[in-house]
């Protein structure tokens, strides 16, 4: 028996999200896990006075508002009444914030490099976490 590909969900009328395959985005369920896994982080480097706890909450912030800004770029770009200029300004956005941060923070010394990368990993972390053990069903 020859298994064909399933035929995409109808949406309702007058909605204009596209219909996307795969489970959406849990973002409330991701933010809980990478908030649990800055202050577990944190504590960690306070408790053995190694690290810069505020680098390590720049990286995570870095790496929330580049997937908040891709979402809505995305948003923009797919939905029925499309807006390419305000999913480029997204996506402009989010390369101005990973270029400043580059030119501004990690160059000047104002970062603390290895937690700022330990940050950054954070949200990676969160959503296999979510993906595993989420925290709530939506």
């Amino acid at each position: 028996m020859m298994e064909t590909d399933p035929q995409p969900m109808a949406v309702p009328p007058g909605d204009d999200e596209p219909y996307v395959p795969g489970a959406p985005l849990r973002l409330g369920s991701i933010l809980c896990w990478q908030t649990f896994a800055i202050l577990c982080g944190a504590g960690i480097q306070l408790s053995i006075a190694r690290g810069a706890p505020a680098s390590l909450l720049m990286g995570a912030l870095l790496m929330t508002g580049s997937l908040l800004l891709s979402r809505q770029a995305f948003h923009f770009a797919t939905r029925n009444q499309k807006r390419p200029f305000l999913a480029m300004l997204f996506f402009f956005l989010k390369l101005a914030l990973f270029l400043g941060l580059a030119i501004f923070g990690l160059s000047g010394q104002m970062l603390g490099a290895m937690s700022f990368a330990a940050g950054a990993t954070t949200l990676p972390m969160a959503i296999v976490a979510d993906a595993c053990y989420p925290i709530c069903r939506q």
